[in-house]
C-alpha cells in the first residue's frame, strides 16, 4: 500500500468503476483528505484508499461513516472491504468500532513488491 502517484489518481478518476472523492471540513469547506472506492456497479466494493491529512480529529471516522452510508445506501452494495496494515492499531480500532470484521490475515512476506508489513483484510456487511 504505497502512496499513489499522480498518474494512479488520474487513472482512478477516469475509471467508471471507481469513485474518487475529496473529504472536506464541513464548516471551513477545506480539503482534509480523499477516499477511493473501487467496484462501482457491483455488490462488493473495495475501499481502496482513505487518506486524511490531520489525524486524531475525527475526520477519518466521520468520512468512514459517510462512505458506509453511501455504499450500503445509494450504491446498493452488500459488502465493503479493505486491506489495512497489521501494525496500524489506530485504523484497526476505527474499523472495528465501525463494524468491520477481520476476514484474512497475511503476515509480512516481502512478496508485495518488497514490503515487509503484514496486512489484514477487513469486511463490513450491509446493515439489516
Amino acid at each position: 500500500m504505497h502512496p499513489w502517484l499522480i498518474d494512479e489518481h488520474r487513472a482512478a478518476i477516469d475509471d467508471p468503476s471507481v469513485a474518487h472523492s475529496i473529504v472536506e471540513h464541513a464548516e471551513l469547506q477545506l480539503p482534509v483528505g480523499f477516499v477511493i472506492l473501487r467496484g462501482l456497479g457491483t455488490e462488493v466494493l473495495e475501499l481502496r484508499r482513505i487518506a486524511i491529512s490531520e489525524k486524531g480529529r475525527g475526520y477519518g471516522t466521520h468520512a468512514l461513516g459517510l462512505v458506509k452510508d453511501a455504499v450500503f445506501g445509494e450504491l446498493g452494495a452488500r459488502r465493503l472491504w479493505l486491506d489495512v496494515y497489521d501494525f496500524n492499531e489506530r485504523a484497526r480500532l476505527i474499523y472495528d468500532a465501525e463494524g468491520f470484521v477481520a476476514e484474512l490475515e497475511r503476515p509480512a512476506s516481502g512478496a508485495c513488491g518488497g514490503c515487509a508489513e503484514g496486512t489484514v483484510t477487513v469486511m463490513a456487511l450491509e446493515r439489516d
